[in-house]
C-alpha cells in the first residue's frame, strides 16, 4: 500500500504543476483582458473629456460673443444718444443764426 501510495505522488505532483501552468496562463490571460479593458476606458474617458471640452469652449464662445453684442449695443446706444444730443444742439444753434441773420438783415433795412 505504501508502494501505491509514492507511485501515485509523482502522478500528483505533474498534475499540480499542470494546474499551476494552467493558473498562470489564465492569469497572463486576465492580465492581458484587463490591460485591454484599462485601455479602452482611457480611450472613452478621453472621448468623454474632449466631447467636454469642446462643449465648454463652445459655451465660453457664446457666452464671449454675447458680451461682445451686449457692449457693441451699448456703445451704439451711446452713441446714438450722442448723436441726437449733437443734432438737437446743432438745430438750436442753427435756430439761433438764422434768428441772428434776419436780425441783422431787419436792421440793414430799416
Amino acid at each position: 500500500m505504501s508502494n501505491s501510495r509514492f507511485e501515485s505522488y509523482p502522478k500528483y505532483i505533474v498534475e499540480f504543476e499542470e494546474d499551476i501552468d494552467k493558473l498562470k496562463l489564465s492569469t497572463s490571460d486576465d492580465a492581458k483582458k484587463l490591460i485591454d479593458l484599462a485601455g479602452k476606458l482611457s480611450n472613452q474617458m478621453e472621448e468623454e473629456i474632449n466631447k467636454v471640452l469642446n462643449e465648454i469652449s463652445i459655451n465660453l464662445d457664446k457666452d464671449i460673443q454675447d458680451q461682445i453684442n451686449q457692449l457693441r449695443n451699448l456703445y451704439n446706444s451711446e452713441k446714438d444718444k450722442k448723436i441726437s444730443e449733437i443734432r438737437s444742439s446743432v438745430n438750436k444753434n442753427f435756430e439761433k443764426a438764422v434768428s441772428y441773420l434776419l436780425d441783422a438783415i431787419k436792421g440793414a433795412y430799416k
